[in-house]
């Protein structure tokens, strides 16, 4: 754990506003919150407007992991599915760091059940640890601050911004929790203790032992913002980058009605545009491409309920309207235009439009990851044998289509599930059978979980999707586009992914497809008829 047992300065903040902080302080303040500083404190004068906020920094988090663990705490820890052992173990550490090692120690990515019971049981025990007073403090005067700009009980998103993550070598997309329209001093401590929780989520622990990082060396601080009013307008995502072909001429723009949230988890159709960067520079009209999103939901604030958000329909004469004016794409693009020129790479934004004011905001930017990575050194063809390429195009029948993301094809047998709690449920009754006497290939196939290659079929896809998602070879979702979590992740993983599928939840399961996503914007799904699909990799 980041900072256990090391000597610390007592003079260290617990809070640092983003007007006090910069790139440079991300070991203080994590990704996040030291992107908002640098954009809060150098490009405000370039028309990027960002909210006001503040950072608990990894001071506090550090503070609250080194703190004692009362006996009370255990009260309503419960002993985790498939590590039973564990508990007892954690309740004899002396403090909470102590007891977190102990849930990770020996963590399997691969075995989804055991990860799965140890993230449960070190969430649980950061969720019922009292936070310290001198932290409670900290939040409760510097919230009470926001509050002296924006009005009493200032609604407010509380933010995860983990030491590693926005970082051009891994995006952590999702990884952390994330929570909007929190009001009030106890609800912003709440949050913040449950960002704090969110560090050990199975998604984040699985995501860093394949990045080859140690779970234990992370640390978090958290992010509190005063809130854009964009649940009485639009928000969405912008990549200063074609985020498939990796092109830098151009901007990428989804748009959707109400907070932000369903684009980014893509479980909306955003309207997207694409913006010519040098017709922008030369004042010219820009938006060279458009599509029109189904649109078909919003998050709203939730008015009268233990919820701080809800999801919403919304009218069908609002579905087929544009979400964003040409001006407003302009602006947005004008924005993404001057982050990227300052931070000197692509990258990927989020934004945010106020109902209240008609205000445009940028409420987080990141470098963008997959096409940082790519090597501009190889070049790869693919190639499919004469014979076969007649017999695919005689007469194909196509399954069903989307929105292709990446370049590549895949192929195999389709898994479909409307949750991950499905997934869980199948993993329990094979583990069961396991334990039973029965050998795994005396399992039929249909009654198996997840296998490498199967192909990936569901609604939409979240961080804890992601121990599925790389071992597919084709991911297809029927909700989201091509800035959602689905698309972002197997652009990472280098998967093949159909995003926005309308046809997905009635593809057979089981049956052999084969997804394309090599013939421009558009994905095909048909079922598997031919091989002799050849990929060559040459150095340039």
């Amino acid at each position: 754990m980041v900072g256990v047992g090391l000597n610390r300065l007592v003079t260290a903040k617990l809070v640092e506003w983003f007007s006090e902080v910069s790139m440079a302080d991300s070991a203080t303040v994590g990704g996040k919150g030291s992107s908002l500083g640098e954009l809060y404190c150098n490009l405000t004068t370039a028309g990027v407007r960002v909210p006001n906020g503040f950072n608990v920094t990894v001071e506090a988090f550090q503070q609250f992991v080194n703190t004692e663990v009362p006996a009370s705490t255990w009260d309503n820890v419960r002993n985790p599915e498939g590590v039973e052992d564990i508990r007892e173990q954690a309740i004899a550490c002396t403090t909470l760091s102590d007891a977190l090692e102990i849930c990770l120690i020996g963590a399997d990515p691969s075995d989804h059940l055991n990860l799965h019971g140890r993230a449960s049981l070190a969430r649980a025990i950061v969720r019922d640890t009292p936070v310290p007073e001198i932290i409670r403090q900290a939040i409760i005067t510097a919230y009470g601050q926001l509050c002296e700009e924006y009005g009493q009980g200032a609604d407010v998103a509380v933010r995860s911004s983990a030491t590693t993550e926005d970082s051009a070598e891994a995006s952590f997309a999702g990884q952390y929790e994330s929570f909007l329209n929190v009001s009030g001093e106890r609800a912003v401590i709440q949050k913040w203790r449950q960002c704090v929780a969110s560090l050990f989520t199975e998604r984040a622990i699985s995501y860093q032992l394949e990045k080859k990082m140690n779970p234990l060396d992370s640390a978090i601080a958290v992010v509190i913002m005063k809130m854009a009013r964009s649940d009485k307008a639009c928000s969405g995502v912008m990549f200063t980058i074609d985020p498939d072909s990796g092109h830098r001429g151009v901007i990428h723009i989804a748009s959707a009605y109400g907070l932000g949230e369903l684009v980014v988890q893509g479980s909306v159709t955003p309207d997207t545009y694409t913006v010519w960067k040098e017709g922008l520079r030369r004042g010219n009209f820009a938006i060279v491409h458009r599509v029109l999103g189904s649109k078909d939901s919003r998050m709203v604030y939730a008015h009268g309920t233990v919820n701080e958000v809800t999801t919403t329909s919304v009218p069908l004469e609002e579905r087929r309207a544009w979400s964003l004016s040409h001006q407003e794409c302009r602006q947005l693009a004008e924005m993404a235009l001057a982050i990227e020129e300052h931070y000197g790479q692509p990258m990927d934004i989020e934004w945010a439009k106020d109902g209240v004011t008609d205000q445009l905001f940028i409420v987080q930017a990141r470098p963008e990851t997959v096409h940082a990575q790519a090597s501009s050194a190889k070049l790869i063809r693919y190639s499919m044998d004469d014979s076969l390429i007649k017999k695919l195009k005689k007469g194909g029948l196509v399954l069903t289509t989307g929105q292709a993301v990446g370049k590549r094809i895949g192929c195999g047998k389709v898994r479909s599930y409307r949750s991950y709690e499905e997934v869980l449920e199948g993993k329990r009754a094979i583990r069961k059978r396991l334990t039973e006497g029965v050998r795994i290939e005396e399992i039929p196939h249909e009654n198996r979980v997840f296998e490498e290659g199967d192909v990936l079929v569901t609604e939409m896809t979240t961080p804890d999707w992601e121990p599925l998602m790389k071992q597919a070879s084709l991911i297809v979702t029927r909700k989201g586009g091509r800035t959602s979590h689905a698309a972002i992740i197997a652009r990472e993983f280098g998967i093949p992914a159909i995003v926005g599928c309308a046809g997905a939840m009635e593809l057979e399961n089981l049956a052999t497809v084969t997804g394309s996503c090599a013939e421009g914007d558009t994905g095909f799904l048909e079922p598997t008829r031919i091989f002799g699909l050849h990929q060559s990799i040459a150095a340039l």
